[in-house]
């Protein structure tokens, strides 16, 4: 087959429904992009050409096929293409990095759990390699009149994840028709995928270039092995009919033809189903649904005769069982180097930087009122942890506490209040010390010194927070006049605030 490698970057939110795990609401989305996701978009395209649609429709729906797109993963400095995380493996209660799969033997040690490997992991040596694509949620309101107003909560995969997508032609597909598809993607071309495009969500800039194969062919197999096992993961949802056409997960005698062997058996298996639904948008209906053998499930297979690469690599091109056009029954096979699978290590997304993310106007306006009500959030809230150390030690009367109050109050957007309260407690401590009190806990010279200190230091400093937020710089955000300002109005207020906890908690 020939092959395009699809780079896709999501710019916005991006929310494909999951309704295989989609609950009543709440609406789940997929952690990554289904080939039939890519598929619909490419014939939507292509449909507005009618003359070509009507031409190569029939070797649209059966020479393409558009397989998922999953994450790209970073560790020590090098960027891997990730498969769903593989399913089987248990672990030690107490949390080491050792590891065990059940599908090598049958049998797992008392004291094990499934084994917490994400959702995407690579395999590298003796070693599995996972990590989670984030996911966030907004609510929203379905519309409609009286009682049928409900509120749901929709999820969706926040902006700057990287997947890779592959799209395959067989070799005998017209080159009009390969052309066609291509340039649906072209180069560093935008595009629009998933639920809510018109509420902001799904935009993604995509680039497409040729390649030999997907990364993940890999046979893993230096020659032909006769008699043996072999370990075959789903890299995608996969399910298989059985003579009569129903059903049946796995279907034993077509998968030995597949593999050209004489007699195949299945030794032991770690799997788990999931329920495919689909939606037909020309016809306004719902496809039927599908249980599938879910990706990431790993059988180990037993064989009798020849298996040659060449048979595995053609079960790499065409996939097994139903819908393989549109991403479904791709899998892999690895030989007996998945035995030595006994360690995980956690690893690291590839994110798109802040500036490979292209932001419309209104985009970067609203990026920036939030930033500047999240900065503010973030000085309240270091006020609030702050406050309690500095109210130990204070000792003041309530008569003194209430006149500073009372100028700090009147004083809340003086740039010069620090002066005025110099003023104030220069006259105070002259008046103590004519008076001659000895007072340590309530002598005004240690108060007025705290206060002074703060009035005079830079709040933002002094609480410890950061000129940078969400990737952007303050004074990028404030100018220098209303900087000063809020610096002032925050000081004032922070010593307000302070002093009468410090009261609170003589009281």
């Amino acid at each position: 087959m020939d092959y395009w490698r699809i780079v896709i970057k999501n710019l916005e939110p991006l929310s494909i429904s999951d309704d295989s795990t989609s609950q009543s609401g709440q609406t789940d989305c997929c952690r990554y992009i289904p080939g039939i996701t890519l598929r619909g978009y490419v014939i939507s395209k292509l449909s507005h050409d009618q003359e070509l649609f009507n031409k190569y429709k029939s070797e649209l729906f059966s020479d393409i096929c558009f397989l998922n797109g999953y994450p790209v993963g970073f560790a020590d400095g090098v960027e891997y293409e990730l498969m769903p995380s593989l399913k089987g493996f248990y672990e030690h209660k107490k949390g080491d990095c050792n590891i065990k799969s059940v599908v090598v033997d049958g049998e797992f040690e008392e004291g094990m759990k499934r084994a917490a490997l994400g959702t995407f992991c690579r395999v590298s040596g003796n070693t599995v390699h996972y990590c989670n694509i984030e996911t966030r949620s907004s609510m929203k309101i379905k519309i409609g009149t009286g009682k049928d107003q409900k509120v749901f909560r929709s999820k969706f995969i926040p902006p700057g994840y990287t997947f890779v997508s592959y799209i395959g032609a067989k070799k005998d597909t017209p080159t009009e028709l390969k052309q066609a598809v291509k340039d649906c993607f072209g180069n560093e071309t935008l595009i629009t995928l998933g639920n809510g495009r018109s509420q902001g969500l799904g935009k993604c800039r995509v680039t497409v270039s040729e390649c030999e194969s997907p990364t993940w062919i890999d046979t893993a197999f230096s020659e032909d092995i006769t008699d043996g096992s072999l370990y075959m993961i789903l890299l995608s949802n996969t399910v298989m009919r059985d003579e009569y056409g129903e059903y049946c997960g796995i279907n034993v005698e077509e998968l030995k033809g597949l593999l050209g062997v004489e007699r195949l058996g299945i030794d032991y298996c770690a799997t788990s189903v999931v329920t495919v639904h689909g939606y037909n948008s020309t016809w306004g209906t719902k496809l039927p649904t599908v249980p599938m053998y879910e990706q990431g499930s790993v059988f180990k297979l037993s064989f009798t005769g020849t298996l040659t690469r060449e048979r595995i690599k053609n079960i790499y091109d065409i996939g097994i069982g139903e819908r393989k056009t549109e991403g479904f029954g791709r899998v892999v096979f690895r030989d007996d180097a998945f035995e030595k699978l006994s360690h995980k290590a956690e690893m690291s997304l590839k994110l798109a930087s802040n500036e490979n993310m292209q932001q419309t106007d209104e985009d970067k306006r609203v990026l920036e009122v939030i930033a500047v009500n999240y900065y503010k959030h973030l000085i309240r809230e270091a006020e609030q942890k702050k406050i309690v150390e500095d109210s130990k030690g204070i000792g003041i009367t309530h008569n003194q506490a209430g006149t500073v109050l009372s100028i700090l109050e009147k004083n809340k957007y003086n740039p010069d209040v620090s002066k005025v309260l110099e003023k104030y407690f220069g006259h105070a401590e002259e008046k103590e010390d004519h008076q001659k009190k000895q007072k340590d806990r309530n002598s005004i010279k240690g108060f007025s010194s705290k206060i002074t200190d703060i009035l005079n230091d830079d709040i933002t400093e002094y609480l410890g927070v950061k000129n940078e937020i969400m990737g952007i710089s303050v004074s990028d955000l404030i100018s220098t006049e209303e900087r000063e300002q809020m610096k002032v109005s925050y000081k004032v207020s922070y010593v307000i605030d302070l002093i009468r906890y410090s009261m609170k908690e003589e009281a």
